[in-house]
């Protein structure tokens, strides 16, 4: 993340607008999800987001100019079967 974010600024300069959009999901009834199925889910959707934002923001920040946008699921306010870990990381 943190080369990623560096490179960005290398190549254009700058970043005014950052999406976070990246997500993935494990479709197992509860009882099925494993520790591995429930760290992927997690370390994608609630820890990347954060620290792609963290990793972006410090270049915001000083210029005093950004906008991160984070994108959200329907699942982030209602549950659903089957959808365990996806709908934890996105509340």
């Amino acid at each position: 993340i943190q080369t990623m974010g560096a490179e960005a600024i290398k190549a254009y300069g700058y970043i005014d607008i950052l999406v976070n959009n990246a997500g993935c999901n494990v479709r197992k009834p509860a009882l099925e999800v494993s520790w591995d199925d429930w760290n992927l889910v997690l370390d994608t959707n609630l820890r990347g987001t954060f620290f792609v934002a963290q990793a972006i923001a410090r270049h915001m920040i000083p210029r005093g100019y950004g906008r991160i946008i984070n994108i959200g699921s329907v699942t982030s306010v209602f549950g659903y079967a089957g959808l365990t870990p996806y709908t934890a990381s996105r509340g």
